[in-house]
């Protein structure tokens, strides 16, 4: 008797202990960033007549935002739409016109992390990340 009451015991104890082991073991998912923070830089090169970083933001723009969207957030941007690319190319930016402000210059975008990557999409395609700096710069193509 002792040895049957021992085991019924042991077997609600383990039962207990499992039962709160699984209520306590629920899957916790995380919501996606409604926002993401970057940064984004415009260099007018030559065309202000200085070298360097003329503006530079850090701001908050909606997650899945464009590179497109966010230049517009800073500048007054004019750009040529080209619909077989869903894509834009940029014309000027605060008045700073292509291969007509200064011959031979146009507005390039860079990733910048460990130095400076050439962009490799228009500015519609590239979809910001948290943290992303991004720079403009008006310069004669490499």
């Amino acid at each position: 008797v002792k040895m049957k009451r021992l085991i019924l015991f042991m077997m609600v104890l383990l039962s207990a202990a499992l039962l709160l082991s699984i209520s306590g073991c629920r899957e916790v998912k995380e919501s996606p960033a409604t926002t993401v923070e970057y940064a984004i830089s415009i260099d007018y090169g030559q065309a202000k007549g200085k070298e360097g970083i003329d503006e530079s933001y850090e701001l908050e723009i909606q997650a899945g935002s464009s590179l497109w969207d966010a230049i517009n957030e800073v500048a007054d941007v004019s750009a040529t739409y080209y619909k077989g690319y869903d894509d834009y190319f940029i014309d000027s930016i605060n008045g700073v016109k292509n291969n007509i402000t200064t011959p031979g210059c146009y507005w390039i975008w860079y990733h910048i992390k460990d130095g400076e990557e050439l962009g490799t999409t228009g500015a519609n395609g590239y979809k910001l990340n948290q943290g992303d700096h991004i720079l403009w710069r008006y310069e004669i193509p490499k």
